[in-house]
């Protein structure tokens, strides 16, 4: 089922956090392997690029899912199972390999009315998109 979560969009799409959003520390860990290939290897029919694992200590954070770009400079935001947005920046090195996520936020998931989602299983987002009209972005769209 998908529902459109509206609250905060504008200020999420703009990369500014609303009031409600916490910021938290998230530690990243380079991953430079996968399925025995290196950076730059081919992994089936796709080359590797690297990836980063993330940790943090707050008991909001986990649960990561859907991704997609709000802005420019690597803006981005997860859905989680928790029912949470996770806001941040993607950070690349020097030979443009993902490192980290930065300026993280966190923000309870909200109905198109603006109401905190209902119990847990309702919660359990796996994708998010940006609505866009007349080539502006007016809404997120998340899947549960």
């Amino acid at each position: 089922m998908r529902w459109l979560a509206a609250v905060g969009v504008a200020a999420l799409l703009a990369g500014i956090q609303p009031a409600t959003a916490a910021e938290v520390t998230v530690s990243a860990v380079q991953i430079t392997r996968f399925k025995e290939s290196a950076l730059d290897q081919k992994v089936d029919k796709l080359i590797w690029r690297g990836g980063i694992a993330l940790v943090s200590r707050e008991d909001t954070f986990g649960g990561l899912s859907g991704l997609t770009f709000t802005g420019p400079d690597h803006r981005a935001v997860f859905v989680s199972d928790r029912g949470n947005f996770v806001s941040g920046q993607l950070a690349y090195d020097d030979a443009n390999r993902l490192f980290g996520f930065i300026g993280v936020t966190i923000e309870p998931m909200r109905n198109s009315k603006g109401d905190p989602l209902p119990r847990q299983y309702a919660r359990d987002a796996e994708s998010v998109d940006i609505v866009y009209r007349n080539g502006l972005p007016v809404a997120v769209r998340v899947g549960f």
